[in-house]
């Protein structure tokens, strides 16, 4: 039986069923206001480089442009990992040390997405964009 599309359609919820997700764009928000917004293309690559970018600005606080420009990894099949060259030679062999076969992707990889986001200030009601320097692109925000 072919699975109809629409609302009992590919999406629908039922057992050992897997639903494509795709989180782009995302938004993060903070006391019901907009916090951060955030995209990028690649496909399955949008699952990994998003919440990096999430994390950076969440976790680590910062910037928007700083998020976006701050190296990424790139998960492969098995233990296999991508690392843009500009992480530290001592996370590179911390993750050699815990099984991780490593390959370099150069400094600047568009394998790793090509993100671009706006953070706000609610307070002060400012935006900030950050564009990805991996692609071509700019950010708005009104």
């Amino acid at each position: 039986m072919q699975q109809r599309r629409g609302r009992r359609g590919i999406h629908a919820i039922g057992p050992g069923k897997r639903a494509e997700v795709c989180l782009a764009p995302s938004q993060v928000w903070r006391d019901g206001e907009p916090y951060l917004v955030v995209g990028t293309p690649g496909s399955h690559g949008i699952l990994q480089t998003t919440p990096q970018l999430i994390v950076n600005v969440v976790d680590h606080g910062l910037d928007i442009q700083e998020a976006i420009e701050a190296p990424r990894i790139r998960i492969g099949r098995g233990t296999l990992l991508g690392l843009e060259s500009r992480f530290s030679p001592a996370t590179v062999a911390a993750l050699g040390d815990r099984g991780h076969r490593v390959h370099d992707l150069g400094a600047w990889s568009r394998v790793v997405g090509g993100a671009h986001g706006v953070l706000f200030d609610p307070g002060t009601s400012t935006m900030w964009g950050g564009a990805d320097p991996r692609r071509d692109g700019y950010a708005l925000a009104w």
